[in-house]
């Protein structure tokens, strides 16, 4: 009964009408991502000046090893998987790569596993959602799968290329999702 309550909780902050979502769901990839850059979650390392207050000097040095791991697992993913451009930023840069020009982001919602399409309402962007890609990555509802999109930042439109799949795991999720997304880009 309580993740219940949790779900509920969460689902009415998502759709509250204050909360920015998407324009439209697209089922396909922009053609333009060939000669971009996608944008990636980047997992923020801390010092003791950036750290959140309070948190231990031990949690800051196995933040930033965790940090530094998954950034490169994000980097050989998108190497092996998806054969153009990429750039990781912190959620913090967003808005001012979006200035320089850059346009797509990779961007995910959690929504139950047996979705078969998203739901609008609930597309937040995850630079606004979340604190950091830390707590973007913290999936505490077995029955919830992440489902990656690319973010037009200056549309707001979802791309969800032509089949939608959700992994309980993240990095599995979006080697899956760098897959079909070569595909559809081929196609």
């Amino acid at each position: 009964m309580k993740s219940l309550l949790l779900i509920l909780a969460s689902y009415c902050f998502l759709t509250s009408p204050d909360t920015p979502t998407v324009n439209n769901i697209i089922k396909e990839v922009p053609d333009e991502l060939i000669n971009t850059t996608l944008l990636l979650p980047r997992f923020v390392e801390y010092t003791k000046e950036s750290a959140p207050e309070g948190m231990p000097e031990s949690y800051i040095k196995v933040n930033n090893r965790e940090a530094k791991r998954c950034n490169e697992t994000m980097l050989e993913m998108a190497k092996k998987n998806y054969p153009f451009k990429v750039k990781l930023v912190d959620f913090s840069e967003i808005e001012e790569y979006r200035k320089q020009g850059y346009r797509y982001y990779l961007d995910m919602v959690l929504m139950p596993k047996q979705m078969e399409e998203p739901k609008k309402e609930v597309m937040v962007p995850s630079f606004v959602k979340y604190k950091s890609p830390q707590h973007m990555f913290t999936n505490v509802y077995v029955q919830f799968h992440y489902y990656y999109y690319i973010r037009d930042l200056e549309t707001n439109d979802a791309y969800i290329t032509t089949r939608l799949k959700g992994n309980e795991e993240a990095f599995v999720g979006i080697n899956k999702f760098f897959k079909q997304l070569t595909k559809d880009l081929a196609n």
